[in-house]
Formats: C-alpha cells, structure tokens, sequence
C-alpha cells in the first residue's frame, strides 16, 4: 500500500476503532480537536496534524490535514463525509496544492466511535488494550468520564509489512463550534464520483478494506 494512502487508512482505523454491537466506550456525539499523527514503518516516516470534526448527530466528519513523508514533502488536503441518508453518502477529498476535487459515493452506517476491548487501567483517563492478530496491537487511552480520545499507539500488519503509528489528541472541544468545516469546496460541487461504493470500509473487527478487498487486518 502507498505510504500516503496507509496514512489515510490509519486516520480512518483510528477514528472507527469499531462497528461492533458490544462497545465499551464511545466517545461523545460531536466534537472537535487537533490529532497529531506519526506512522513509521521500514524505510519510511510520515507525521501528520489533523483538525477534525466529528458530527454523529448529523452523521458527518470532516477533517483537514497536513502530511510530512520520509522525502520532507508536505501535502495539505481536505476530507468531507456528507451522509444523506442512514447508508448512503458522499465523501469528497480536496487537494489545497492542485485544487483538484476527488468525489466518491460512500455505503454502510455512518461509523459510530467506539472502543472495543478489555479495561488495562482507569484513573483519570482509561487505557483500552486491543489485541489483534500475529503481532498487532493497540492502547487506546480516553478521559474516564465522557470517552474523549487522548492518545492511540498501534503496530499495522500490511501484506507482511509492521509499521507503528502513534496518534496524540489536544484541544478537544465538545459540539460542533465551527460549522462551516463541512460546506462543500467549490471545487468539489461539480466533481462526478470516481466510484459508485465506499471506498474504505472498517468492518466490525477493526479491519479496513477497500473496494472489498482487506488491506488492514482487524482485532481478533
């Protein structure tokens, strides 16, 4: 898989941590915050800063990122999902430096944030182990009283390839202050799908696929 696109996949997996029916925590309905993101794998290093907002109420996510990859090259893009309906919707992705728009059509249940494994710790914030196959593994750490995010650290197993990604949470507010993040750019309005279903999926193991095939394995 492409580094920048693994970089994608992670920000998805780490925001749909799960679709399962048992959830042990989820996080609050809307909520907006800063996410900082290192993915490190053999040969390669990317960071990244992420402003995101998260609507459930409305079934809505946008969130606008800049990527550093191992070469030092920084890409600035813009991500919408727009659902218009329970299962359906539109996910449009923004290039700040080309302005060229990529539209896709999005299928399945808006994904609702939660976390699904077993307690390690509860202080103020809660830790959560998630563990996966071979030698996957994840800690979610959360505020104890609302299931806020703090911080994820992971291992990825792709086709044989281990990476780490270390994801950190500040400036959390709660509601959504900034409504405009989730108008539509210009440049996307005109834009014709490049795909007639969702493009990545998160099924409810935590495994990401796309276009029906699995990229990511999920927690076993």
């Amino acid at each position: 898989m492409d580094h920048g696109v693994l970089f994608v996949v992670v920000v998805v997996a780490v925001l749909g941590l799960s679709t399962a029916q048992t959830k042990y925590c989820c996080t609050p309905d809307q909520w907006q915050g800063l996410l900082n993101l290192t993915v490190e794998g053999q040969g390669f290093r990317e960071y990244g800063i992420n402003y995101i907002s998260y609507d459930y109420t409305n079934r809505r996510l946008a969130f606008f990122w800049n990527l550093t990859d191992s070469s030092g090259q920084v890409s600035t893009h813009e991500t919408l999902e727009l659902y218009s309906g329970p299962n359906s919707g539109m996910r449009y992705t923004l290039d700040f430096q080309t302005r060229k728009c990529v539209v896709q059509k999005v299928s399945g249940p808006f994904t609702k944030f939660c976390i699904p494994g077993a307690v390690t710790e509860s202080l103020p914030v809660t830790v959560y182990s998630l563990p996966g196959q071979n030698t996957s593994q994840t800690l979610v750490t959360v505020t104890h009283d609302l299931c806020v995010i703090v911080s994820e650290v992971s291992v990825i197993e792709d086709k044989g390839d281990i990476s780490t990604s270390v994801s950190r949470f500040t400036d959390i507010h709660l509601g959504i202050i900034q409504p405009s993040v989730f108008d539509v750019p210009p440049e996307c309005k005109d834009a014709k799908p490049l795909h007639s279903q969702k493009v990545m999926e998160i099924d409810d193991n935590g495994g990401v696929w796309e276009n029906g095939v699995e990229t990511m394995k999920g927690f076993a």
